[in-house]
């Protein structure tokens, strides 16, 4: 049994006045928007919300502006969005040397896509091939289709090369209509296991949150986390010092509660309240 009280959220909108909000898992699958979800942003829109996106997606916040409303979730539901892919840009952008890197580093990219935004404006040079490379820069998998051994070998020359890995998205495992796959947090894992350094943007770390914080201006103790991630969603909560709520129908959704439990005591990430799905 889990010792969590259950909250709603129109009982949270009493007590908070910003909304931190995770998509995978908690609005919409990445095909579809799950039943409810819609209907409970009308209602924080309704009731004069600060709704902002906090993901760990390694796109930009345009990117993902763009994908909600395809899947039918309008721009004006959220004040913002705040990505791992956007804060990633931030700090390639600002200077190369914070990163550990210099100017004109020659970048190898892992990705699932074309995508290469967070790269835009920076000094950073991609290569194709990875003996050419001084970083490795992590944004996404291709778990759904891809098998673990193949990812895996792909780090072989990186480490060999003991390249750093820059992770733009720390997400272990990815919720797709599939089920359950791994993704580019799982691939970071492994490379920092076998002996790689990786530099981690995005949930749980801290630098997510501040980035959010200097852009919205939002008060902690008013401040709100809703997400289905024990290790992200509700540790980066729990350490920056805002209320973390879990999403019991996303993730962890066939955990057992002893599985779960341990995920709490792990990230030390006890959340305040639970909710089943993300409904008002």
């Amino acid at each position: 049994m889990l010792n969590i009280p259950f909250t709603s959220l129109e009982e949270l909108s009493h007590n908070y006045e910003t909304f931190l909000l995770d998509q995978y898992g908690v609005l919409h699958n990445g095909q579809s928007v799950f039943d409810g979800v819609i209907e409970a942003l009308q209602n924080l829109q309704a009731t004069q919300k600060t709704v902002i996106l906090l993901s760990n997606s390694a796109k930009r916040a345009e990117k993902n502006y763009q994908r909600l409303e395809q899947l039918g979730l309008k721009r004006e539901f959220f004040q913002g969005v705040v990505t791992s892919g956007e804060v990633g840009h931030y700090l390639f952008t600002r200077g190369l040397s914070e990163l550990g890197l210099e100017d004109g580093s020659k970048c190898w990219v892992m990705a699932r896509d074309d995508d290469r935004s967070p790269l835009l404006g920076s000094t950073l040079n991609e290569v194709a091939d990875p003996e050419d490379a001084d970083v490795l820069i992590l944004s996404g998998s291709r778990g759904e289709v891809e098998p673990w051994d193949k990812a895996t070998k792909k780090l072989e020359i990186p480490l060999s090369k003991e390249l750093p890995c820059v992770c733009l998205n720390p997400d272990k495992w990815m919720l797709t209509p599939q089920g359950l796959a791994y993704g580019a947090g799982k691939i970071a894992e492994h490379y920092e296991s076998a002996g790689g350094k990786v530099l981690w943007i995005g949930k749980p770390y801290e630098e997510m949150y501040r980035y959010a914080e200097r852009e919205y201006s939002f008060e902690k103790i008013r401040t709100v986390a809703i997400g289905d991630s024990i290790e992200h969603d509700i540790q980066g909560a729990k350490k920056f010092g805002i209320a973390g709520v879990w999403v019991l129908d996303g993730i962890l959704r066939d955990a057992s509660d002893k599985e779960i439990n341990a995920e709490i005591v792990k990230h030390e990430a006890q959340p305040d309240f639970q909710m089943n799905h993300f409904r008002w």
